[in-house]
């Protein structure tokens, strides 16, 4: 069996053969789960266990405009989306419930560790230049949501807002970099 193709595999998966499933699945986990570790920081064996029960539900639907691989590589992408939105809303979330602003201006609890300031500070020109701005202010500068909204003429949940989606790209960059170094 370890000698078929993975369009030989799935045929025979979709036809109740379990064995070519899990053969398929075993082929391709390691760089599935590779792909998701690079893209997703937290949950990712959770985000790779949703993957293949997404792959075990679409067997019947799977139309066979790409190969095998590719399709899945494609629910890959979309739960790696998925997850990574998911955690970006997390944190937004957890990040303002807080009633203290020292918690939250704080860098190492916002960007997780302090020797990632040089990796942010290069990343910083790869924000939209609103989303810079914001940053700048706020943790270089030291001022507050409200001080940026009075001095840019922006509403305070402008402000919050632009200061979320930097963060959390400049997350994503950290992440990126992180994993490249290990």
């Amino acid at each position: 069996m370890e000698h078929r193709t993975d369009e030989e595999l799935f045929d025979a998966w979709r036809l109740g053969d379990r064995s070519a499933g899990n053969l398929l699945v075993r082929r391709h986990a390691p760089a599935i789960r590779r792909f998701v570790r690079r893209r997703v920081v937290t949950e990712v064996e959770d985000t790779v266990q949703n993957i293949w029960v997404a792959v075990t539900r679409s067997l019947d639907t799977f139309e066979r405009r790409c190969s095998v691989a590719a399709f899945f590589y494609a629910v890959a992408r979309n739960l790696a989306r998925e997850a990574i939105r998911s955690n970006c809303k997390a944190s937004r979330s957890q990040e303002f419930a807080d009633d203290h602003p020292a918690d939250v201006r704080d860098p190492v609890d916002v960007l997780d560790h302090a020797r990632h300031w040089g990796i942010v500070t290069k990343q910083l020109p790869s924000l939209p230049m609103v989303q810079q701005q914001a940053i700048e202010a706020y943790y270089f500068e030291g001022k507050s949501a409200p001080h940026i909204a009075a001095q840019t003429g922006m509403r305070e949940p402008a402000v919050r807002s632009r200061l979320r989606r930097a963060k959390c790209t400049l997350r994503s960059h950290l992440d990126r970099e992180s994993s490249a170094t290990l």
